[in-house]
């Protein structure tokens, strides 16, 4: 007979593997000028810096949503185990990525970390934190704080999936955050503030 302790670990791991990871790589980076996830830091681009980080963690199935120069995505990834997720309408702005996004990870998924390629300070430690919440309180948003903002990374149980889908435009999912704070736990990382949207921020690449 197994204990309550290691019945209990058991119940929780196999919860954890049911979950999936999307990542946001469908948009043209207009204010760049150029398609920021195919930039470098130290040598490798900025999709496949984060996959290799999603990897590493093995939280679940990788989901990536393209969209502008998705082909070019996928030749940085041809050699990794994800999953590729068209976004037809990517010019519509991230929530249409998130839409699509949810529509297309599995129905068995009981819930999904959200991230972005250009937060460069995004780190093994920085999931592992959302992880060790997500591990507690499984039914729990779990978002990340930075500055005066909340937003990804980010974990939504797959109860929240249907708001999830209704996002439209360049509205991204920090509305449905702001809706649940009664359900929401907020991690400290001051670094995700840190990331690449115009030509002024690529010295953040050096």
């Amino acid at each position: 007979m197994k204990d309550r302790i290691t019945q209990k670990i058991e119940r929780i791991t196999n919860y954890c593997m049911n979950d999936e990871i999307l990542i946001l790589a469908a948009g043209n980076s207009s204010r760049l000028g150029k398609n920021k996830q195919l930039l470098t830091i130290n040598g490798e681009s900025l999709i496949k810096r984060l996959v290799r980080i999603c990897m590493s963690c093995d939280f679940g199935k990788i989901n990536i949503v393209v969209g502008f120069q998705a082909n070019q995505i996928k030749e940085q990834l041809y050699e990794e185990n994800v999953n590729f997720i068209e976004n037809k309408n990517w010019k519509e702005g991230i929530g249409s990525s998130i839409s699509v996004g949810i529509r297309g990870i599995s129905k068995k998924t009981t819930g999904a970390y959200i991230l972005l390629p250009d937060q460069i300070k995004v780190s093994e430690k920085t999931l592992h934190m959302l992880q060790s919440y997500k591990q507690v309180k499984p039914n729990t948003l779990i978002a990340c704080k930075y500055g005066e903002s909340i937003g990804p990374p980010a974990f939504f149980p797959s109860k929240y999936f249907p708001e999830l889908e209704k996002c439209f435009g360049h509205q991204g999912a920090k509305s449905i955050l702001k809706k649940h704070t009664t359900n929401l736990i907020l991690c400290k990382f001051p670094q995700g503030e840190i990331d690449i949207d115009t030509e002024e921020d690529l010295t953040l690449l050096d």
